[in-house]
């Protein structure tokens, strides 16, 4: 690695980056730093050659408690990242992914969909959009028509973003009903997941648990580590966030 690189976690359940993507700020909430889209789907916030303490942020876009935390934080986790203070890594996953009713379907919808956004190097942008809509969780949500209306909004314009977000639909919904008739049924056959985001997404839950352990356990969303550490009900205040952040450095 050069002095020109950016620094990210490194080791298992890590992967390497691929190309980042330098940000502008679009008015939907503070600076953008560079986007590095990784391998399992995550995204890392960092500027080239820092090396910072590292902030893995675990969040549902289905999940309330997640969007009162971006309410709090979004801006001071960006401006972290810009300012080169810390590397941000965020970890979309899909807590809400067995629950009944609708929002199972919206979590994955809007996770795939924010996974797709990464690809255009938006994830920021849509993600700040995603927890700006949020629908209740006994209400259908995050439906195609505006995951697409959303993907413009932020300057998408390719379309192979709108139709990998209907794609995901389809995924998703067929998980959805897949889970529904293995509960009385044999389990069924889930290959369909395979190369999919929802697949992605559900894999990346699964794997936080294996991540890690103890009294850094994953307990659900949202969910902050600094440089490995589990951070508590403080770190929902922007000021208990950076007091986290300047702590580890």
């Amino acid at each position: 690695m050069t002095d020109s690189d950016p620094q990210w976690p490194v080791g298992p359940g890590h992967p390497p980056p691929a190309t980042p993507t330098a940000g502008a700020d679009t008015g939907l909430g503070g600076p953008r730093p560079p986007q590095i889209l990784q391998e399992d789907g995550s995204v890392v916030l960092a500027r080239a050659g820092e090396w910072a303490p590292i902030v893995e942020v675990y969040l549902d876009f289905q999940c309330p408690v997640c969007r009162r935390f971006e309410e709090v934080n979004a801006r001071t986790l960006k401006e972290v990242a810009e300012d080169g203070v810390a590397i941000v890594h965020y970890r979309p996953v899909s807590v809400f992914a067995g629950a009944p009713g609708p929002a199972g379907v919206n979590s994955l919808r809007a996770a795939a969909a924010a996974r797709a956004a990464a690809d255009h190097g938006r994830f920021v942008e849509y993600k700040d959009l995603l927890f700006a809509n949020q629908p209740p969780e006994d209400a259908e949500g995050f439906v195609p028509l505006d995951l697409r209306a959303w993907g413009e909004q932020v300057g998408i314009s390719n379309a192979a973003f709108a139709e990998r977000v209907d794609a995901e639909n389809t995924v998703a919904q067929r998980w959805a009903n897949a889970r529904r008739v293995s509960v009385s049924g044999p389990e069924t056959d889930e290959s369909f997941l395979t190369g999919t985001y929802v697949g992605e997404v559900l894999d990346a839950t699964a794997a936080v648990a294996e991540r890690y352990s103890g009294e850094n356990a994953f307990q659900g969303t949202p969910a902050v580590y600094v440089d490995g550490r589990l951070q508590g009900e403080e770190i929902f205040t922007a000021q208990g966030l950076s007091q986290a952040i300047a702590a580890a450095g």
